[in-house]
């Protein structure tokens, strides 16, 4: 924008310092392209509509410019020929070097504190996609590219063999794969109660797991996170990138991000349906998506009851969590379940048969028989939990993830 732009914009382009004309904004160009200028920054600065509703001499200064500066950024880039290192170093690496953070890169050992997007493609700049609670946009219709994508995850060994059987290797034909789709896990759980763990930040930049009051058993995923900065600000990015958007916004997303060689979808590996109309567009990813299998773990047991009132999909399978607030609802609207057990007499006693590789949750033929999930991960010491997985390990029964087909 220069100077120019004023006429058009008025106040909402009223900026401190103000915007200049166009010789001067070619030779702030030329500075980056040369190295002069280091780093690129926005300054955000939001403001309500009756500060910037005024005569130009007496309305605030500032524009929302956060997110507009990837996109405005990637234009640059594209027009000055520069690769998108350049980019990095301008946004993440030189900002953080200079302000001696320990982020900006993605060297061993260092948090991977990361944002996916897709340099190619097409957005429209738009004030109605504004997340900011102010609304002082000048970029309105402004046609750019660089879209926020989600990051879906390559199968992890447990539903990697899924591919060994027989019904769900349909799905898999023409070098289809398996994927998954995952959220923080805690913060994205609404319902859970017996499995709840979060992944909490601490002030010298590491997590540690928090339990909730009425965890019996540690999650797993919420170990990972703890464990893995990669794997924790993955999930974040995904969580971020999903919870404030309509249905509309986030089944685009979805689908925009899907692999197109996806044949199989775990939704969530880690997380869950965090409201209704996030589990509304899986729904209609899923008819979207007819060739593809998605299949999902939930305990927001609430939402897929409303779900069930619409027309079941081939495709779109799901099995309720035992272990959250809402557990009174698989008894009440029979819903097909699986239970955490702690040995294989629990589970013969239940009369379930345990599925250790996901073979029994993503089939659309077993959608109606409830199963068991053998006890694994990381549990706290001295728990009910940990003793029971320290006979689990002693006698030899197989409670981890494995490759090895399991019949049903």
């Amino acid at each position: 924008m220069t100077e120019e732009d004023i006429r058009k914009w008025r106040t909402y382009a009223k900026v401190s310092p103000p915007l200049r004309d166009k010789k001067n904004m070619e030779s702030v160009k030329t500075g980056i392209v040369k190295d002069i200028i280091s780093c690129i920054s926005s300054d955000h600065s939001p403001h309500d509509t009756d500060s910037k509703r005024l005569p130009f001499e007496l309305a605030s200064s500032g524009i929302i410019g956060f997110e507009s500066l990837l996109p405005l950024t990637l234009k640059l880039m594209k027009e000055k020929k520069l690769p998108i290192t350049k980019l990095v170093e301008l946004l993440s690496y030189n900002p953080s070097k200079i302000l001696n953070l320990n982020v900006g890169t993605l060297k061993k050992g260092k948090p991977a504190d990361i944002v996916v997007f897709d340099p190619y493609k097409s957005i429209r700049l738009s004030s109605e996609l504004i997340k900011s609670k102010s609304n002082n946009y000048p970029y309105d219709n402004l046609n750019a590219k660089g879209k926020v994508m989600l990051k879906f995850s390559n199968a992890n060994a447990k539903i990697e063999a899924l591919k060994n059987d027989a019904e769900l290797s349909e799905y898999l034909t023409d070098k289809r794969k398996v994927y998954s789709l995952d959220l923080l896990s805690g913060y994205s759980c609404p319902f859970a109660e017996a499995c709840l763990s979060k992944a909490v930040a601490q002030p010298n930049g590491k997590r540690k797991i928090q339990d909730g009051h009425k965890t019996q058993f540690r999650c797993f995923s919420a170990s990972q996170e703890v464990q893995y900065n990669g794997v924790y600000n993955l999930r974040k990015h995904n969580f971020d990138s999903l919870r404030k958007l309509s249905t509309n916004e986030m089944i685009t997303l979805i689908n925009d991000s899907l692999p197109k060689n996806a044949g199989i979808v775990r939704i969530h590996v880690a997380g869950d349906f965090f409201n209704l109309d996030y589990m509304r567009a899986w729904y209609s990813v899923a008819l979207a998506n007819p060739n593809t299998l998605f299949y999902a773990y939930t305990k927001s047991l609430r939402y897929w009851h409303d779900i069930n009132e619409m027309p079941t999909l081939h495709n779109f399978v799901l099995t309720a969590s035992y272990g959250g607030r809402d557990d009174w609802r698989i008894d009440e609207y029979d819903m097909r379940f699986a239970k955490v057990v702690y040995s294989e007499q629990e589970a013969q006693d239940l009369g379930l048969a345990i599925d250790h590789d996901d073979t029994h949750a993503a089939k659309p033929s077993l959608r109606n028989q409830s199963f068991a999930l053998m006890l694994h991960g990381t549990q706290p010491k001295g728990s009910t939990a940990a003793d029971a997985l320290k006979v689990l390990k002693r006698d030899k029964v197989r409670h981890s993830y494995s490759r090895k087909v399991v019949k049903v």
